[in-house]
């Protein structure tokens, strides 16, 4: 026969456990980069700031921006043709189908400058 002191302390035992899990959780859940918007994701999937977690390696947050690149402008790729080639392909009748110009394109992609430099993923 079990006894209601035995049971109590049996509940009593696995409240703890399951709070220190929930607590631990949220530290746990950081090393996978579950963070603020205002952290950087390490390479090691912590979260903070800095040159360890903004710079190389950095998979999310505000990383810092690689300096210089490759020396390729956009604007070199995405030639007229290009870009009117894509857009052309839409029905005749879709209403997007001259929403944007290739100079507004490359105007709005000026304020993403790191655009294409960082990559978060596998390939």
């Amino acid at each position: 026969m079990i006894s209601v002191f035995s049971t109590r302390k049996s509940l009593l035992a696995i409240y703890t456990l399951l709070a220190l899990l929930l607590a631990s959780g949220k530290w746990v859940s950081g090393q996978n980069c579950g963070c603020a918007s205002n952290l950087c994701c390490s390479q090691y999937g912590y979260c903070g700031t800095g040159d360890a977690y903004c710079g190389n390696g950095c998979q999310g947050g505000p990383c810092y921006a690689p300096q210089g690149g490759n020396g390729v402008k956009v604007s070199d790729i995405v030639t007229d043709a290009f870009f009117y080639g894509i857009a052309n392909q839409a029905p005749s009748g879709c209403p997007g189908r001259r929403f944007y110009s290739r100079d507004a394109f490359l105007q709005a992609l000026d304020s993403y400058p790191s655009l294409g430099l960082l990559f978060c993923g596998r390939l």
